[in-house]
């Protein structure tokens, strides 16, 4: 969670972020209508209309860490 909070930032995206202890946690960009959502072994992301589900796994991580960041470009890059 703390990459895609860095890429966030480094692209200077609002976002909230909420830490439910043992229960997971989330990441909400409102701007880039961008939900992240890691749960009992799972990572939940809300893109616009798109949903995924995914089984929380390293290389799952990191394509998603890849996949925000594509998003902030496509954001940043359409002003």
């Amino acid at each position: 969670m703390e990459k895609i909070a860095a890429i966030l930032i480094g692209y200077g995206m609002d976002f909230q972020y909420e830490n439910y202890g043992s229960g997971g946690e989330n990441i909400t960009s409102f701007e880039l209508s961008l939900e992240v959502t890691f749960q009992n072994g799972k990572i939940f992301v809300t893109n616009g209309p798109d949903k995924h589900e995914f089984h929380d796994t390293p290389n799952k991580r990191s394509g998603l860490v890849g996949l925000v960041e594509q998003i902030c470009i496509d954001e940043t890059a359409s002003f």
